[in-house]
């Protein structure tokens, strides 16, 4: 491999560091923050882990508000509020943190697999949502493969 190569990969696998330890920053934000608020902020710790247990189905904020038993400006103000992002954007972000541990540990799942159990409509639209938050191709975030020993 050459460089430039190297470079490339490495520059990939830092990106996906910090996005994910500025994710797990702002998770742990969301958390202490739902804890230190009265309800309603404490109803969403529930949907927060019913959005995880169900990532690979279909999930809309009217669908979440209702499960929150608020209406859907309010929900979205307080998820907002609890997570610093929107509903849609918290929901893209896990998928693709979902994604990005798929790719890494299962190198027999195709790219459209990944989408396709994600719950994502196609693999293109995928690979574009997720190129928009890592700034890479899916397939470009896979473990490198080891060079040969000399």
């Amino acid at each position: 491999m050459d460089q430039e190569h190297d470079d490339w990969i490495t520059d990939g696998q830092l990106q996906h560091m910090v996005s994910a330890a500025v994710l797990g920053l702002a998770r742990a934000r969301a958390q202490r923050h739902t804890s230190a608020q009265p309800a309603p902020q404490d109803s969403l710790a529930p949907i927060l882990e019913w959005i995880e247990a169900h990532l690979t189905e279909p999930l809309d904020a009217a669908g979440l508000s209702a499960a929150a038993g608020l209406s859907p400006s309010r929900f979205y103000e307080v998820f907002r509020q609890a997570t610093g992002t929107t509903p849609k954007d918290y929901v893209l972000r896990r998928k693709l943190e979902r994604a990005l541990e798929q790719l890494a540990t299962d190198p027999q799942a195709t790219v459209t697999e990944v989408a396709h159990a994600l719950g994502f409509s196609s693999s293109q639209y995928f690979a574009t949502v997720f190129r928009k938050y890592h700034g890479t191709s899916p397939s470009r975030m896979r473990p490198a493969a080891q060079p040969p020993a000399r």
